[in-house]
């Protein structure tokens, strides 16, 4: 990866190879040593594996004989589950217990939305005999979805890790010489420079974390950033003494669950790849992001984001840093219900799980949540390559890799073209990938933080450069840390709303200068459940009126009531639409990063006289607080007649207008019913 030049002083003075900036964030070649798509398997999902969930009004229990899956209590399930050659059946989450409405914690989304917490308890995972049948199990999916029993149902999605396999030489560190200084109040890092290899650590300068480290502290409590990842070597000097210890294990009896939870003797974390109470890393990675995050101020080595965090070691990717969806739900719900205040994710898959989705919700509500963005030099919208969940969901902070000082993004980074909050308001995607921007799914990337030449731990005692969004990941998440410690953040939403705006600096985000109000619009809901259209089907019809509803986004600050619309067409290119109330007042409040409907729809009419496939161009002007904007809006008409009953005499269908069949047609004998080529 480097030249290491070492000198005969306590001083180590290294030189790397800093992959190159660039307007194009596309390279085909890897000599940044990064993790891309290109590398990975081609397995979409583990073979034989499906992942699904029951409504909680129609719970099933697991029948077993001699070790094996006998039988499920809902014979449509089981007969289903028999006809597939399904061989076993458990539930991803044993432990879970369901709760009953009144009960289950809400919270406010960063969509605006309120989520309400899920009952995992009737998620299960599923193996087919015939694993490689993927015929099979995709088919085995569809039917599952068709039962009234179950809420949703998914291959078992593989994920992978998005930063570097070793680089570059590894090495051990100089001791350097303790540095104390007198402070009036505790600080987070008070001697940076007494850690002798601090000097090349130039992320943390670049997003201004060193500025958190001499603010007071108001939040006393040591922060718990749980890394998933490979796993961490807990022995490390630099590492060892910032371990998370679960005491009632550690104080408790060995081989016995003392808090109950399911896990015995899990002191330090858990390895959800071989189900074990013991912490290593086979494959570096892990230890590798632990060290970035949160390595210990102790005059050895580097030193992390935030030195007063411990860190949480949950393995979820195997050797060669690979996993899967069920076991990455596992381990984030283990780090959400232990307390964890971030959880760092440096992996991902471009595929939706809803699995994985309601795992994040609910850890959403008690930990703040940092994926990485993946490494293929690709925008988010090319949904093979670009694309990575669970970076892009709306409750996470998806990061991109930046590579020097001034911000400029790594080559290697995948990467947001519209910023980190709106979403092209004309996705659509197919299989594990549908997506609407104005739903749930919103997908971003909403901060940047260096991920080029990252020197950080290494088992063994050791250390080295990776590259990858892998390692911006962490950095963020213990930057995040350091700030909850000296500044007080009531709800998430506010906290990643500050993120995308301030660009991650954390010196402007200690500030508590007002937010300036920010509104993007966000698409419009089509009604035409009117009385007097000629069909309700979702879609404009020439003749018909519609009730057109706004969505709007707020990026940051509150708007207050102050949000005004204005809508208007061009009259000359259309002279067949009117609006009725081209002004409307938006009707709501909007919170940072929230998003809403209107109160009042926009209601406008289309002619009878317009052309079949006609495009309108709206204008919709927003204004809040005496700032105003300007988008344009698309939207099709159908010129549309309806068609049923008997045909008397010989008709012709043309292909000037769409025919509604709303009933069956006769068509008597000696009569002749001509379409014209094109004809919808």
């Amino acid at each position: 990866m480097g030249n290491l030049k070492l000198f005969k002083s306590a001083v180590i003075a290294i030189s790397f190879a800093i992959p190159l900036c660039g307007v194009s964030q596309v390279t085909n070649d890897n000599e940044d040593n990064v993790f891309r798509v290109e590398q990975q398997s081609q397995k979409e999902f583990v073979p034989g594996e499906v992942l699904v969930k029951f409504k909680d009004s129609s719970p099933v229990l697991v029948g077993r004989s001699n070790g094996r899956l006998k039988s499920v209590s809902n014979s449509k399930v089981d007969q289903l589950l028999k006809q597939y050659g399904v061989k076993d059946m458990e539930k991803v989450f044993p432990n879970e217990k369901p709760k009953a409405a009144n009960l289950r914690r809400k919270a406010k989304a960063p969509n605006g939305q309120i989520m309400i917490e899920n009952n995992l308890d009737q998620i299960y995972q599923i193996r087919l005999e015939d694993a490689e049948n993927e015929s099979n199990l995709k088919k085995l999916v569809a039917d599952l979805e068709t039962l009234d029993e179950v809420a949703w149902a998914e291959p078992n999605y593989v994920v992978y890790m998005t930063g570097a396999t070793q680089t570059g030489t590894s090495f051990d560190s100089p001791m350097g010489a303790t540095v104390k200084t007198e402070t009036a109040e505790e600080t987070i890092c008070p001697n940076p420079l007494s850690n002798p290899l601090y000097a090349e650590q130039w992320g943390i300068r670049a997003l201004n974390i060193d500025k958190l480290w001499n603010q007071p502290i108001i939040n006393t409590k040591r922060p718990i950033i749980a890394i998933l990842d490979t796993g961490v070597d807990i022995s490390h000097p630099d590492l060892k003494d910032n371990i998370w210890t679960n005491e009632l294990e550690a104080n408790g009896q060995a081989g016995y669950d003392d808090d109950g939870d399911g896990f015995v003797d899990d002191i330090h974390g858990w390895d959800f790849v071989y189900n074990y109470n013991e912490m290593d890393d086979n494959n570096s990675h892990g230890t590798h992001c632990a060290g970035i995050a949160a390595a210990a101020d102790n005059g050895i080595g580097i030193v992390g984001a935030n030195p007063k965090a411990l860190i949480m070691p949950i393995k979820v990717l195997d050797d060669d840093g690979r996993g899967d969806v069920a076991t990455l739900v596992k381990g984030i719900n283990y780090a959400a219900t232990r307390g964890a205040d971030v959880i760092s994710m440096s992996l991902g898959s471009s595929y939706i799980s809803k699995a994985e989705i309601e795992a994040l919700e609910n850890a959403y509500m008690s930990s703040v949540l940092v994926a990485a963005a993946g490494n293929n030099g690709f925008p988010i919208y090319d949904f093979q390559r670009g694309l990575s969940y669970p970076a892009a969901y709306y409750c996470v902070i998806g990061v991109q890799s930046t590579c020097d000082d001034s911000g400029n993004l790594s080559l290697f980074s995948n990467y947001d073209p519209d910023g980190p909050v709106y979403s092209r308001c004309d996705i659509s995607l197919e299989l594990g990938r549908v997506k609407d921007p104005t739903a749930i799914f919103g997908i971003n990337y909403e901060c940047k933080s260096p991920g080029s030449s990252i020197l950080s731990t290494v088992p063994g005692g050791k250390y080295t450069v990776f590259n990858g969004t892998s390692m911006s990941t962490p950095l963020l998440a213990g930057g995040i840390s350091a700030l909850k410690m000296v500044k007080e953040y009531g709800n998430n939403d506010v906290l990643m709303a500050d993120l995308a705006h301030l660009d991650c600096n954390f010196e402007s985000m200690i500030s508590d200068e007002p937010r300036e109000p920010e509104v993007f619009f966000a698409g419009f809901k089509v009604d035409d459940d009117i009385e007097g259209n000629k069909s309700i089907d979702g879609q404009v019809d020439a003749g018909e009126t519609v009730k057109m509803t706004a969505s709007l986004l707020s990026g940051w600050g509150n708007t207050g009531e102050n949000v005004k619309m204005h809508l208007e067409v061009d009259a000359e290119k259309a002279p067949f639409v009117t609006i009725e109330n081209p002004d409307l007042d938006f009707g709501y409040s909007l919170g940072a990063y929230a998003s809403m409907a209107a109160k009042e729809p926009f209601i406008v009419s289309f002619s009878e006289d317009c052309d079949n496939e006609a495009q309108v161009k709206f204008l919709l002007t927003i204004n809040c607080n005496d700032k105003s904007q300007t988008v344009e809006h698309y939207m099709g008409v159908k010129k549309m007649s309806k068609i049923s009953g008997v045909i008397q005499s010989d008709t012709t269908l043309t292909a000037d207008k769409v025919w509604y069949i709303s009933n069956d047609i006769l068509i008597p004998e000696g009569v002749t019913l001509t379409i014209e080529p094109g004809t919808k």
